[in-house]
């Protein structure tokens, strides 16, 4: 799969049209937080590895000095909650 393609269906766009579809008593999307929750975590985490730009804020912005506690906090609870994702089956 091409990146680009990926970063587009694990987006933050995704993660709202399934809460809307959820929200919106969509019988086939009831049980999709997790994939919701999926999606929203992995946007996160590509936007804190693909940051160039110095100006940006959040997730986006470069990693300097004055912002590393910032980031740390908010993207260590990122990799913990990938590190005990499992299959539903499984």
């Amino acid at each position: 799969m091409k990146v680009k393609l990926a970063v587009q269906l694990l987006s933050s766009s995704t993660a709202k049209a399934l809460q809307y579809l959820k929200d919106n008593n969509s019988q086939r999307f009831g049980d999709c937080q997790a994939t919701i929750e999926y999606c929203k975590s992995i946007d996160q985490i590509f936007d804190f590895l693909n940051s160039t730009r110095p100006f940006s804020k959040g997730y986006q912005s470069n990693i300097f000095k004055s912002n590393i506690h910032f980031l740390q906090d908010k993207i260590i609870p990122l990799i913990n909650y990938l590190s005990t994702l499992k299959f539903k089956n499984q």
